[in-house]
């Protein structure tokens, strides 16, 4: 997690904030590199959400703070499961060209990010990198976007950090049969870049839930619609 959130800091510096509202009024990107070395959150094609390489099961109910200052827009592009081609930039600045094709032949897709860090529960402290380039997962960020996008431009002040309990939604999927979930990045509540939370007092603050569960989900990641045409195959991505 930037810095901006893991050390104490009075707030974002005015001009930086209003850069960060006039970029995310530009992005368009989800309406339809980064994280090399960083933990990556992923929802599973289960439903349940997990980050890092061992694939640790989110807390169910835990609260995860979004750091507004590292949304990012870009693209990135799959070639028989892995990921040949990354650009991402800071969504205060305006989108990189996106290609349309990559010289094997894949297709390239737009993909957003933000990383987060858990507030409370057995997570508490741990920063991950939520990015996506999935139907599902664009939707959900985009979504995320424009409600911070609303909240710097209408609201101001301090309290400009989402506090978001990670969730997800699903339906038969008549196409390739089973059931499809995708994210859903609900805001509960908003924080300064502490971490603190508008509102909030020691009687109504979160320091503990129930215990979290040993079991991990089974290790399959969701997959993407292959792209029509183009005989590449299904990559294992993330939502």
């Amino acid at each position: 997690m930037a810095n901006e959130i893991v050390k104490k800091a009075p707030s974002l510096p005015a001009d930086l904030v209003n850069q960060i509202a006039a970029g995310i009024a530009r992005s368009h990107v989800g309406s339809a590199g980064g994280g090399r070395g960083q933990t990556l959150l992923r929802l599973m094609t289960s439903g349940a959400w997990v980050f890092g390489q061992s694939n640790d099961a989110v807390q169910q109910g835990s609260s995860w703070l979004g750091n507004i200052a590292s949304l990012k827009h870009g693209y990135c592009c799959w070639h028989e499961s892995q990921l040949i081609d990354e650009v991402m930039v800071e969504m205060w600045t305006d989108a990189p060209v996106m290609p349309l094709t990559h010289a094997c032949g894949a297709v390239y897709k737009p993909q957003l990010s933000i990383e987060l860090k858990c507030l409370d529960g057995a997570d508490a402290g741990v920063q991950v990198l939520y990015k996506s380039s999935s139907y599902g997962g664009t939707a959900a960020l985009f979504e995320l976007k424009e409600k911070i996008r609303n909240r710097v431009q209408t609201v101001g002040g301090e309290y400009l950090f989402p506090v978001i309990e990670l969730g997800s939604t699903s339906y038969a999927n008549k196409k390739h049969g089973g059931t499809t979930y995708n994210p859903v990045l609900a805001i509960t509540g908003w924080a300064d870049i502490n971490g603190e939370i508008e509102g909030a007092t020691e009687d109504t603050k979160v320091t503990d839930l129930p215990p979290k569960p040993s079991a991990k989900p089974p290790l399959r990641a969701v997959e993407d619609p292959p792209a029509a045409a183009t005989g590449q195959r299904r990559r294992p991505g993330a939502r």
